[in-house]
C-alpha cells in the first residue's frame, strides 16, 4: 500500500462529497498509521459531512496528544462542530484563543456565526471587521452583512453584499442572502436585479457543457 496516494484517494473523495468513501479509506489508513493525526482530522470532517457530529467530536479529540504542530486545527474544527450542534457558548469558547493562532481568519468566521446565534450582532460585525473586507471569505461576508443588517445597518450590509456579487466572488448564500436581506430594505428593486444577474451567470456556468 502506498500511504500517500492512499490519503490522496480519501482525500479527493471528502473534498468530492462522497463522504462514506473518504470515511472508510480514512478507518483503512489509521489501522495502519494509528498515530497519523492529519487523517484523524479529515475522518472527522468527513463524519461532518454526513451529520454524525458526536462521532466526529470523539475523533477529532483523539488528534489532542498525537501532533502538537495541529493543536490550533483540531481546535477549529471542535469549534465548527459546536456550532453545528448548536453548541454556541462553547464554541465561544475553544474559538476565542485561536484569535491569536495561524487560524484567526477562519476562527473569526466561526465566531460571528456563534454570535450571531446568540443574539450578538455587534460583536459579530466586531470581530469581522478587524480584517480587510477584501480578504474576507464568502462565509464571512454573509455573516457580516446578515449581522449589520440585524443591528438596522441595511443599506450597508446590502452593499457588501452587491459588492461582491459585481465583482464575481459569490456563492449561492450570498444571492439567497441579498434576496432576504432586500427585503428590509426601502429601494429593494437594486438587489432584487443584482440577485437575478447572478443568478442567470451561475446557471450559465452550471449548464455549460465541458471543453
Amino acid at each position: 500500500m502506498n500511504m500517500q496516494i492512499d490519503a490522496q484517494v480519501a482525500r479527493n473523495y471528502l473534498l468530492s462529497g462522497q463522504f462514506e468513501l473518504a470515511i472508510s479509506k480514512y478507518q483503512e489508513l489509521i489501522s495502519l498509521t494509528p498515530f497519523n493525526a492529519v487523517l484523524y482530522l479529515e475522518l472527522s470532517s468527513a463524519l461532518m459531512g454526513l451529520g454524525k457530529l458526536d462521532e466526529a467530536l470523539v475523533v477529532v479529540n483523539q488528534t489532542e496528544n498525537l501532533d502538537a504542530a495541529i493543536l490550533h486545527e483540531a481546535k477549529l474544527q471542535k469549534g465548527n462542530i459546536f456550532l453545528a450542534q448548536g453548541r454556541y457558548l462553547d464554541a465561544l469558547a475553544i474559538l476565542s484563543p485561536l484569535l491569536s493562532t495561524h487560524c484567526e481568519e477562519r476562527a473569526r468566521t466561526a465566531l460571528s456565526t456563534a454570535y450571531i446565534n446568540i443574539g450578538k450582532p455587534s460583536k459579530a460585525s466586531e470581530v469581522l471587521q478587524v480584517i480587510e473586507r477584501e480578504k474576507l471569505s464568502m462565509g464571512a461576508i454573509n455573516n457580516l452583512a446578515i449581522s449589520l443588517c440585524e443591528q438596522m445597518r441595511v443599506t450597508e450590509a446590502l452593499e457588501i453584499l452587491a459588492e461582491r456579487i459585481q465583482k464575481g466572488i459569490f456563492d449561492f448564500s450570498t444571492i439567497s442572502n441579498i434576496l432576504m436581506l432586500s427585503n428590509y430594505s426601502e429601494a429593494p428593486e437594486k438587489y432584487i436585479v443584482i440577485a437575478r444577474h447572478a443568478l442567470k451567470h451561475t446557471e450559465k456556468l452550471t449548464h455549460t457543457p465541458p471543453n
